[in-house]
């Protein structure tokens, strides 16, 4: 499975994680959780392609949640970021 950290540049990783960069031990902290926690890497994969365009691959790492209710958060946020 691809990590967050290992494929988005400093700039996406500083859309994700705004308050993190400025503070090294905090960002230490969220490759560590990322790390830990696949479901919520997942999730930083989805905004990080939905925020490349790639729309549908971000839908297939959506689909790969296995929380219920992350999954369908993840959805509802997709949602509300959509271009009309």
């Amino acid at each position: 499975m691809e990590y967050f950290f290992d494929i988005a540049t400093p700039e996406e990783i500083a859309k994700q994680f705004p308050t993190a960069v400025k503070v090294p031990e905090w960002l230490e902290h969220d490759r560590q959780r990322l790390k830990e926690y696949p479901d919520d890497n997942l999730a930083r994969l989805v905004y990080l392609y939905w925020g490349r365009g790639d729309k549908e691959k971000a839908e297939q790492y959506r689909k790969q949640i296995k929380s219920e209710s992350r999954r369908l958060s993840v959805a509802i946020t997709l949602y509300e970021l959509r271009e009309d």
